[in-house]
Parts: C-alpha cells; sequence; structure tokens
C-alpha cells in the first residue's frame, strides 16, 4: 500500500513536471488510486504494484531529466528502474524509454554523451543478474515456464495476436473512462468520441465477430468481483444483473477506447514534448513485453496504468467542466474499488477460515490449497 501511494505521487509529479496545472496532476493520481484492479492489488502479495511503482517513479526522474537537463535525476531514474527489474525482469525495458526523448532532442548530443554511462550500466548490470540470480538462486520457476513459451511464438497464428490486440486496449483502457469519458463533454470531442466507436464496433465485428467486453469473466476485475471466486475452480453462475447490463458496459468500453483513440490521433498530429516521449515509449515497450511473453490478463495490463494517467490526464489539462466531470466520475469508481477489495478481502478470509477447519479434521496442510 505505501508502495501504491508513491506510485499516485509519482504519477502527480511527472504531469507537474510536464507543465500541467495541480488539478490536472491530482485527477491523474487518483486515476490511478482508484483503477479498481490496480486498488485490490495494493492490498496482495502480488507483484504489479511494487513493479509498477518503481517504473513510474523511474519515469519521473527520465522526464525531469530531459525537462531540466539533469544528469544525476539519469542515474536516479535508472536506480528505480533497477528496483523494477529485481522486481519484475521486464523492467529490463525501462531504461530504453529514455532513449526516443534523447535522440529528438535539438542538442542530443550532450544529452546523450550524459546520459549513456547510466543507461549502458544499469543495462548492463541487469543482464548480469539474469544470468546469474538462476545460478546463485537456484531454478526461478516462472522465469523458466516464460522463456519455454517463447519457443510458440511462430506457431501461433498471426490472425490469433491480431485478435487479442483488437481486446487488449478495450481492457486497459477501460479503468480509465472516468477521465477518457470526460474528454468527450465538449460536442465536438463527443462527435470525434462517437466516430471513433462506430469504427471500433465494424473492426471489433469483422475481426472476432462481437463487441469486446471491457470487464471479462477471468480477469481480476470482472462485473462479478475484484480478484476473488475467478481464482477457484469450477463456474459460478452468472448473475441477471451482470447480463443486463453487459450491453451498457460494452458501450460504455466502446466511447471510452473511442476517447482513447482521439487522444491518441491529436497527439500524432502534434509533435510530443521531449517529455512526453519518454511516457509513449514507455507504452510501446510495454505493449511488445505483453505480445512477446503473452501477458494477455489484466492484470499485467496494470503496467500501463500510471502512463494511461498521464496521457488521459493531459488532455483534460485546459478543460474545466471535463475536470469537474472526472472527478465525478472518479468517486463512483472509489465506490467500485473500495467495495470491491472489501469484497475480495473477505472472500480470502472465508479461504483462510476454511483451510483451518480442515486442518482442524486432520487434513494436511500439503493437501490443501486454499487459492484455487
Amino acid at each position: 500500500m505505501v508502495l501504491a501511494v508513491f506510485a499516485c505521487w509519482a504519477v502527480y509529479l511527472t504531469l507537474r513536471e510536464l507543465g500541467c496545472r495541480r488539478s490536472t496532476a491530482l485527477l491523474g493520481a487518483f486515476a490511478l488510486a482508484f483503477d479498481p484492479t490496480f486498488f485490490a492489488l495494493s492490498f496482495s502479495f502480488m507483484t504489479e504494484v511494487p513493479f509498477v511503482s518503481f517504473s513510474t517513479i523511474a519515469v519521473y526522474w527520465y522526464v525531469r531529466a530531459i525537462r531540466r537537463s539533469e544528469p544525476r535525476s539519469v542515474w536516479a531514474g535508472c536506480l528505480f528502474a533497477m528496483a523494477a527489474f529485481l522486481t519484475r525482469p521486464i523492467g529490463i525495458v525501462v531504461p530504453l524509454a529514455l532513449v526516443p526523448a534523447l535522440v529528438g532532442s535539438r542538442d542530443w548530443r550532450t544529452m546523450l554523451r550524459r546520459s549513456v554511462t547510466p543507461i549502458v550500466i544499469t543495462l548492463g548490470v541487469m543482464v548480469a543478474l539474469q544470468v546469474e540470480l538462476p545460478r546463485t538462486l537456484g531454478l526461478l520457476d516462472w522465469a523458466a515456464i516464460r522463456q519455454d513459451y517463447l519457443r510458440w511464438w511462430f506457431k501461433v497464428p498471426i490472425t490469433d495476436y491480431l485478435q487479442w490486440n483488437v481486446e487488449v486496449p478495450f481492457i486497459l483502457a477501460f479503468p480509465f473512462a472516468p477521465l477518457l469519458l470526460a474528454y468527450a463533454v465538449r460536442w465536438r470531442r463527443a462527435a470525434a468520441t462517437v466516430a471513433a466507436a462506430i469504427i471500433l464496433a465494424i473492426l471489433c465485428r469483422w475481426t472476432l465477430g462481437h463487441i469486446v467486453m471491457p470487464l471479462p469473466e477471468g480477469q481480476t476485475w470482472s462485473l462479478r468481483d475484484i480478484a476473488a471466486r475467478s481464482m477457484l475452480d469450477g463456474n459460478v453462475a452468472t448473475s441477471s444483473w451482470s447480463l443486463r447490463v453487459t450491453p451498457l458496459v460494452e458501450l460504455l468500453g466502446l466511447l471510452t477506447v473511442g476517447a482513447l483513440m482521439v487522444i491518441a490521433l491529436r497527439r500524432a498530429l502534434n509533435p510530443a514534448a521531449r517529455g512526453d516521449r519518454v511516457v509513449f515509449a514507455m507504452l510501446v515497450l510495454q505493449f511488445v513485453c505483453i505480445n512477446a511473453l503473452w501477458l494477455y490478463n489484466d492484470r499485467y495490463y496494470v503496467v500501463f496504468a500510471p502512463l494511461l494517467a498521464i496521457v488521459a490526464a493531459q488532455a483534460l489539462e485546459r478543460d474545466r467542466l471535463a475536470q469537474r466531470v472526472a472527478a465525478g466520475l472518479l468517486i463512483v469508481w472509489a465506490g467500485v474499488a473500495i467495495s470491491g477489495t472489501r469484497d475480495m478481502l473477505a472472500f480470502n478470509g472465508t479461504c483462510a477460515n476454511v483451510a483451518e477447519e480442515l486442518e482442524a479434521f486432520g487434513i494436511p496442510p500439503w493437501d490443501i490449497d486454499a487459492g484455487y
């Protein structure tokens, strides 16, 4: 939970470093805080939140280094990138997010000369640790499993990858619906968002045969719960409420991703500031990792959360009405996050109590899987 707070603080400071007002920076910070998946995982042993915290702090220091031409900030960013790597090996891509901003700057030779040493040293240490840690600590099970998966890269049809990548934006963008839907409060933005949503609907029908559900079963956050019952074997009957609300959620998903598309297109037409390039580079690098390692689950998409919070909040920088609407919608999201997480913790408590009862009946602890 402490690391989650630091992640939100890093989003706030990054937005301030990018020239946003305090109200905009606070919106971005609270958008991350009340992402229901991020909020729930803050109360767990999982590595998502620690990784997101360290990588987001690294992004802040990289943005600061670019904006202020501070070589010391590059070293600070690389230090937190190392912490991200030690939490999860995909942190090896974090230092690379600084490179596009360096190459695209006017004084790129000076900036590159000042930054190359910390980046090269950090990457070198990361590679050395990746080789040495299994020798020192023994086989790292999940690292070996992920490495074994790589042999299936070219055995999966390209059409499957295309279908998966149509679904990914809906699931990763929906937690930021409060900011992205608020972006469309002005009629011109609303018209562009609706047009993008119609294009998305046609694309989904053509590639998948149906509209993408942004809160599907099997994810951390679904219409039924947050990070609890989906962990159990067996089927739980879908509630009638879930069935009734599904078309509305699918429509909101289309509008949310449509708004994100409009924001992305407008940013593409206007050259990004050097600090922004760090954020966009990190988005691209993490998207590559998602596909390369087949991390198609919303708890892995949490790595995008601070980056999308920054992009979506920036889009509301000059619109007071949109900011007020976003703040109101974030209150709804806070209720979802808090109530869902309380349910998750109660569910975990029930699993623990049942495990204790089984042990009291003489069942050996190693025969009890209280998680699944």
